[in-house]
């Protein structure tokens, strides 16, 4: 009997994102890691150290390429330049966490780039998608009616990284952290339609540095007529990072805690229902396992990168927004 062919996989940052990668594509069968490029050379050998001794360090990215069949791109926003594009060129099929890039523009570039390419596949890291409480959601497609509302929060206290403090570099937490809150939103929603939003910097002045808001709000309706408010702070309690939400539907209301707890009722006419989900698979754990799953049965993933353009539409637009102090139409 033929052994199952070994998929290899290189992994383009090095930092702590990263190696949750790593300790995902760990656990499934048949995947080595055998190739790392990382730009601090500290970062990079506590990588190494963890992938194991098969795991090679590149001076370049570029240099992966001969060796593998599927690259990570686990960097900052700022990072972002063509080597999507140039891994997409080579072959090599692609997972990046989200966001694409800083901007729409970029963004929209690396998108068109590797659509040339269709024998590739991609995924962009939306893991929330892979959320049992989402699942349940899709699952009533043909039961919840129309959308109507969607509220969600985004809640972190920690200094983070420099450059997430640093608004030019991250985007600040719209892009780093409420982009899954939008991906979800329009996921369910369909398109967005107009965008007001307002942030400012609270309590982090004093911070050498920090340009990013520490309190926001964004409000987007949506084609539909649906409407989406979603909250956002830097300043909540040290060491957690909460975000949740709750959608109503004309026919289904939902409470989205975490990802494997929710609470679901079902108000169509003449019938009533409540039911909880409290458990479920890990969805970081769930979007590898989508990936690679892609790759061997020629499948489509469940989250390519086109899908992190919605999110990107709103966020540009979020921007100009701010920029105006006055609501603003999605560029299409």
């Amino acid at each position: 009997m033929e052994s199952p062919q070994i998929l290899r996989v290189g992994i383009l940052g090095t930092g702590a994102w990263s190696r949750l990668h790593l300790y995902n594509l760990q656990r499934q069968p048949n995947v080595e890691v055998c190739a790392c490029y990382g730009s601090n050379p500290q970062k990079t050998a506590a990588f190494q150290q963890q992938a194991g001794e098969q795991c090679v360090i590149y001076p370049r990215y570029q240099d992966l390429f001969p060796h593998i069949d599927a690259m990570y791109v686990v960097i900052p926003p700022f990072a972002h330049d063509t080597e999507i594009i140039e891994a997409a060129e080579a072959g090599i099929h692609v997972f990046t966490e989200k966001p694409l890039a800083r901007t729409l523009e970029q963004s929209v570039r690396i998108v068109e780039g590797v659509n040339r390419y269709p024998a590739v596949k991609t995924q962009i890291g939306l893991m929330l998608r892979f959320s049992r409480v989402v699942e349940v959601i899709q699952d009533f497609v043909f039961r919840r009616g129309r959308p109507v509302l969607f509220i969600g929060r985004y809640f972190s206290n920690d200094l983070h990284a420099h450059w997430w403090r640093d608004i030019e570099k991250s985007g600040g937490q719209l892009l780093e952290q409420v982009i899954h809150l939008l991906d979800i939103a329009c996921h369910f929603f369909g398109e967005p339609e107009r965008v007001y939003f307002d942030q400012a910097n609270l309590c982090h002045q004093a911070v050498p540095n920090y340009t990013a808001g520490d309190v926001s709000a964004l409000m987007i309706r949506f084609e539909s007529g649906a409407l989406a408010v979603i909250g956002a702070t830097n300043q909540a309690v040290h060491g957690k990072w909460e975000c949740d939400f709750r959608i109503v539907f004309e026919n289904l209301t939902i409470a989205y805690w975490e990802p494997s707890r929710g609470e679901f009722w079902v108000t169509e006419p003449g019938q009533s229902e409540f039911f909880q989900v409290n458990d479920g698979p890990d969805p970081y754990l769930r979007e590898t396992e989508d990936f690679l799953d892609a790759i061997r049965n020629d499948l489509l993933p469940r989250v390519p990168l086109a899908e992190g353009l919605k999110s990107m539409r709103i966020i540009e637009a979020a921007e100009r927004s701010l920029k105006r102090g006055e609501p603003v139409s999605i560029t299409r």
